[in-house]
């Protein structure tokens, strides 16, 4: 996050707020009280005013949601007015907050593509972007340093102010990374609420933002957002007749990609349908920067293997053959006079058999995006000597022959849980997090998507760390473990937040230096490696903050089994890791240990195991937990997820 300013923000919005507040927890909920304490009527409704100076959708939505926001900090209530329709009267005599363009002001101008800023005359804040979005950014921006926070969408940190006085502020910011995905339940999903992913100051296609969200970064494409490129070809053609060149090569509906490349085209070459295709999908959006061409899922047999294809990759390897195809259908699509020089970017994997760069003299045209997308160890920076080797290697020559090319030329996915195992602690290293922003921002990488518990809610691990990696896109410099420790605290509660931070410690220590640690990719074998003594550790940690809780009287009660819904959420990420190998455990369990995990030393293998696992489906109904892996609803339930690996080996 760039800062242009002659103060440090913090500093400044500290000075704004006299009378400073004290910080509660909402958690989506106003039953731990909003209103401060000496609340008068010395200040009628139009003494503080919110004045909309643009007239748009997005900014005029969370205008209603800043005044909603400054009523629960003061206990006064904020009028929202339009700058248009502004009486003198209250223009002259009250302390007012214009969001957009004012009469009054100059706008945003810069490369910065939601640059927004907070000013202030010492009397009235100005609050300006140079679009929607960023004006909407520069309202939560306000909030945040005011001291609110979004932590998920279940979850959010309001303060108390008694009143507000409004000093000079001259700040000026652009995130530091352009394009920003957590691809969560909450937060960047078909599911997720559009305000909370505004609220994290999430960019996201896959966050369906409409205009009352201040809009999104769109990835226009054809029937599917991944995987899309046999739409791009026409069903008409799937099947036998997919690769004209040598009809039955390939089965199902993979595109033969040197059809109209490598031999000559005609009308049903794959080069002349995607280009037609394509350039009515740009034709039609034509406020969308980026369409997708994406290759099938999978990895042997998601691509054509005819003669051509063959030989051509044998010659350029498999991302040659893509690349080359891109390269063709961008020039075909460049030069269509239709098309009227329009500006836009074909956006391509690297992933799974395209994940090794080019060979062969391939470059990549400065249109062409790169969406390198492979398996990471997340203990480790994405450049860490201790990351895998391949990763490194794919990432460096994938840079090697885009950087320089154009603004966004390569484009970054992670993948941030197991997807065999939601439930199961994943680690991700804070350090590791700190470092992959600064790699990422300094190789000139315009998108970031970090895929989590994309298709499940209520998976604690996801909603941490999407609140960590969504700071961490806008502001590179705030440290990850600071994000961590504040998102417990909030989140579980403070009473119980020290032992969930030696929860997270106790599992990091215990996978750092496993070798077997890749989830990822290879599944739960790394869980084998976690012993009884570890498990009882960790468990007690979770045991010790329910304890916490349920023994605070501070707590209303509705507070109180709100954190407790979290906290089931955490244990059962303890009860799923010992179900996978629980006839190991209970082996090798001390007397001590099976009292503590079975309450019994001299209990039976069948009924530990039977109660054991009532307890897991009841701590997983406890904490609202449907899922517990990717997939359908038939294969990621509770119950059977629970027939199929509990007490099995991977």
């Amino acid at each position: 996050m760039k800062i242009l300013t002659n103060r440090n923000l913090k500093s400044a919005l500290i000075a704004v707020l006299l009378a400073f507040f004290t910080a509660f927890c909402s958690c989506g909920s106003s039953d731990n009280g909003n209103t401060p304490e000496n609340p008068t009527e010395e200040y009628p409704e139009t003494v503080y005013s919110v004045v909309v100076c643009n007239n748009d959708e997005g900014v005029g939505a969370h205008a209603a949601i800043f005044a909603d926001y400054l009523k629960k900090m003061t206990g006064r209530t904020y009028s929202v007015l339009a700058e248009s329709a502004l009486p003198q009267k209250i223009a002259d005599d009250s302390n007012l907050f214009y969001l957009g363009k004012s009469l009054q002001t100059n706008e945003i101008v810069g490369d910065g593509k939601e640059k927004y800023s907070v000013k202030s005359d010492g009397k009235n804040v100005y609050i300006n972007g140079n679009s929607s979005r960023a004006i909407i950014y520069g309202i939560y921006s306000f909030l945040r340093y005011a001291g609110c926070e979004y932590y998920s969408a279940d979850c959010e940190s309001v303060p108390k102010v008694n009143d507000l006085k409004l000093d000079e502020l001259d700040i000026t910011e652009t995130p530091d990374i352009s394009i920003r995905h957590y691809l969560s339940w909450d937060t960047c999903y078909d599911h997720a609420d559009g305000e909370f992913t505004t609220k994290s100051l999430m960019n996201s296609a896959y966050g369906f933002l409409g205009k009352e969200n201040g809009g999104t970064v769109t990835l226009g494409y054809l029937g599917a957002d991944t995987h899309n490129a046999r739409y791009y070809v026409g069903e008409e053609y799937w099947g036998s007749e997919y690769c004209p060149a040598n009809p039955g090569a390939v089965g199902g509906y993979v595109p033969c990609l040197t059809n109209g490349i490598e031999y000559n085209t005609d009308k049903r070459s794959t080069l002349s349908l995607v280009t037609a295709n394509m350039k009515k999908l740009v034709a039609a959006n034509t406020e969308t920067e980026y369409f997708t061409f994406e290759q099938e899922d999978g990895h042997d047999g998601a691509y054509c293997t005819c003669s051509n294809c063959v030989a051509a990759a044998d010659k350029y390897g498999r991302s040659g053959v893509l690349v080359r195809f891109c390269n063709a259908l961008i020039e075909k699509l460049r030069s269509d006079a239709e098309l009227n020089g329009r500006n836009f970017k074909i956006v391509t994997f690297a992933y799974e058999y395209t994940k090794e760069p080019p060979k062969g003299g391939v470059t990549v045209d400065k249109d062409l995006c790169i969406w390198y997308a492979d398996y990471s160890d997340m203990r480790y920076s994405l450049t860490d000597e201790r990351q895998i080797e391949s990763y490194k290697n794919n990432l460096s020559g994938w840079l090697d022959i885009t950087k320089g090319k154009n603004d966004g030329s390569l484009m970054i996915w992670l993948y941030d849980t197991s997807y065999n195992n939601y439930l199961s602690y994943f680690g991700t290293s804070m350090s590791a997090i700190d470092k992959t922003v600064d790699e990422i921002t300094e190789s000139g990488a315009e998108m970031l998507l970090v895929l989590g518990a994309y298709d499940a809610d209520n998976i604690w691990q996801s909603k941490m760390r999407s609140f960590i990696w969504s700071k961490k896109s806008v502001d590179k410099t705030l440290r990850a473990a600071d994000l961590r420790d504040e998102f417990i605290d909030n989140y579980f509660g403070v009473a119980a937040g020290e032992y969930i931070k030696k929860y997270c410690d106790a599992y990091d220590r215990y996978y750092a230096d496993n070798p077997n640690y890749y989830p990822v990719r290879h599944g739960n074998e790394y869980l084998h490696d976690i012993s009884a003594t570890e498990h009882v550790e960790s468990l007690g940690f979770v045991n010790d903050a329910i304890a916490a809780i349920n023994t605070d009287k501070t707590l209303k009660n509705t507070v109180k089994n709100r954190y407790l819904k979290r906290l089931y959420g955490v244990k059962a990420s303890s009860y799923c890791s010992i179900l996978y190998y629980f006839d190991s455990y209970f082996t090798v369990a001390t007397d001590k240990q099976k009292i503590t995990l079975f309450g019994s030393a001299d209990i039976t293998k069948a009924a530990a195991k039977e109660n054991f696992t009532a307890e897991f489906r009841t701590l997983c109904k406890n904490a609202g937990i449907t899922r517990c892996r990717e997939g359908t609803d038939s294969n990621n339930n509770v119950d059977d997820f629970i027939a199929n690996n509990v007490g099995k080996k991977f």
